[in-house]
């Protein structure tokens, strides 16, 4: 357990908004999570953050440029590419390279006449504590105009399972509430240093559909006001005040295996299954078996090709799934 951490990323942020007790934290300890798989798009996810961040130090200036940043990114995280992999790689792909070729930062002409993007560029505000590294700020006439965040994964609260409801009509108030707090809290930011609020947020899904909404101060300021109520909670609360334990909150939470207060759920499949390995085993190709010594198993796909000598190295060691 460390001290309340000095600046906050959304990250972090949207993590001690749920559970307080997180925010304590600096890793997982000595037990971790073992991993059976590979996010392709938390992946892609690098790549375009690796892509923006070339851009704004000034490395991409044409479609050429662009695409030897990205394939050298694709290949550092996951070498033969994301292409045949990620559903709507090509429109991901297309669409951010319209926007840092069209904006790229160190345009004089476009910057002269006040029109211009910043990608990737981090802000922090010491004094309130908080940080963050906008996927994207563009700017009109010199000031702030809209914050765009490229998300890579799902990011309605609900999936629309009902026919004939068109995913169009979806709105900003339908997405997820950890991505709401992460775009108000880029707005704070942008507000910080440049000394206006942006007059749009929008967040940018894997098929190029932009949900956008206008930008609320006072949205904003609720958030600091929570942040600041959390700070003071994490400062003064005991621990068991802190935690707040729910299927939710402890299923993606890297703190889990370490926490005696984690909610526990073991009538899922891959529901907190515990223990060490006493065998790997590998029935058919592509796949493999996790025996523990409890007596509980996992059948999976291998998480890559070639894996099967890292599998075998955890035998006898303690896992958490």
């Amino acid at each position: 357990v460390e001290s309340v951490p000095g600046l906050l990323s959304p990250s972090r942020l949207n993590t001690i908004l749920k559970c307080s007790l997180s925010g304590l934290y600096d890793h997982g300890g000595n037990r971790a999570y073992f991993s059976v798989g590979v996010n392709q798009f938390a992946l892609l996810g690098n790549v375009i953050h690796d892509v923006f961040k070339s851009a704004n130090h000034g490395h991409i200036d044409s479609d050429e440029s662009f695409s030897q940043i990205w394939h050298s990114s694709e290949e550092k995280h996951l070498p033969g590419g994301l292409k045949n992999i990620v559903p709507n790689y090509g429109k991901i792909k297309y669409s951010i390279r319209k926007r840092l070729v069209k904006c790229r930062p160190n345009g004089s002409s476009s910057r002269e006449n006040g029109y211009y993007g910043i990608p990737e560029k981090m802000i922090e505000d010491k004094e309130h504590g908080v940080k963050g590294q906008p996927d994207l700020v563009s700017f009109r006439e010199h000031s702030p105009y809209e914050i765009k965040d490229y998300k890579t994964g799902e990011v309605f609260e609900h999936i629309m399972l009902e026919p004939g409801n068109d995913p169009l009509d979806r709105n900003f108030d339908e997405i997820k509430e950890g991505f709401k707090n992460q775009l108000h809290l880029y707005a704070f930011l942008v507000n910080r240093k440049y000394g206006s609020y942006p007059r749009f947020l929008t967040v940018v899904t894997t098929s190029g559909e932009e949900i956008t909404t206008n930008c609320e101060p006072e949205k904003v300021d609720l958030l600091m006001d929570m942040i600041g109520s959390c700070k003071i909670r994490m400062q003064t609360g005991a621990a068991e005040d802190l935690a707040a334990p729910s299927l939710s909150n402890c299923k993606f939470c890297p703190f889990k295996p370490g926490c005696k207060w984690r909610y526990n759920n073991y009538n899922d499949t891959f529901g907190d299954i515990e223990g060490f390995v006493s065998d790997v085993q590998f029935p058919s190709y592509g796949n493999f078996t996790l025996h523990l010594q409890n007596g509980k198993q996992l059948f999976h796909k291998l998480p890559f090709e070639g894996s099967h000598a890292q599998l075998r190295e955890i035998i006898r060691k303690e896992v958490f799934i």
